[in-house]
């Protein structure tokens, strides 16, 4: 099993929400830079969807690295960990104390209409504009660590291209569901590359309350 502190420090972990799309987009939210493969309750899988379900994460993962599994308690990853240890191509481990354990000390990603944006976000009226405010975002992050830190070996571009892609998207034409799935994809680049958690949950925040007021001002028109 692995701690909160280690999964705040060691950058290199994959980190796997296994909850349902109702508890991570809930009120509890996210491990800022986890990606979302959901997983049924895990008493009712049959081998035949443990296997399914590993060759989907061996897929996401590339078998890179080590992966962490992440429930609400610690209790359905653990079930899981145990299913899948002997199925996936990298090692597996599972957050001990699941959300409930992060969010008491560390930042969390969530969508919440109430949280404060900017003027610029607030003013997005299309879907290419909510597009462009994301790419911006991500740009701007990625060359401000490239110059904190002296590295090199940041391509903003090459990483955006790469976000885009993981998150399978039709992003010549996004629709606002198009955008969150790239927003919580830019969150695990973001996370490995080593944007402090702080700010990727930030952003996260800032985007993804621009998205609803974008939506309920598109629903209105």
């Amino acid at each position: 099993m692995t701690s909160c502190e280690t999964v705040s420090k060691d950058r290199s972990l994959v980190l796997i929400d296994i909850r349902p799309f109702q508890e991570r987009w809930g009120t509890m939210g996210w491990i800022p830079g986890s990606v979302h493969l959901p997983l049924a309750d895990p008493s009712a899988l049959t081998e035949s969807d443990w296997d399914e379900y590993a060759a989907a994460l061996n897929t996401l993962t590339q078998g890179r690295d080590t992966t962490v599994l992440v429930c609400l308690s610690g209790k359905r990853s653990k079930t899981a960990l145990e299913k899948l240890a002997h199925r996936l191509d990298a090692p597996i481990e599972h957050l001990d104390s699941g959300m409930l354990g992060w969010a008491e000390s560390y930042p969390i990603c969530k969508q919440d209409a109430a949280h404060p944006i900017d003027d610029l976000l607030a003013q997005l009226e299309s879907a290419k504009e909510l597009k462009h405010a994301f790419t911006s975002c991500f740009v701007s992050e990625m060359v401000e660590l490239s110059l904190e830190t002296g590295r090199d070996d940041i391509d903003p571009v090459a990483l955006l291209s790469a976000c885009v892609r993981s998150a399978n998207v039709n992003w010549d034409a996004p629709g606002p569901d198009d955008v969150r799935r790239v927003i919580e994809r830019a969150g695990s680049i973001a996370r490995r590359a080593g944007i402090p958690l702080e700010r990727i949950a930030e952003n996260t925040k800032r985007l993804l309350a621009a998205t609803l007021l974008f939506e309920e001002r598109a629903a209105k028109a």
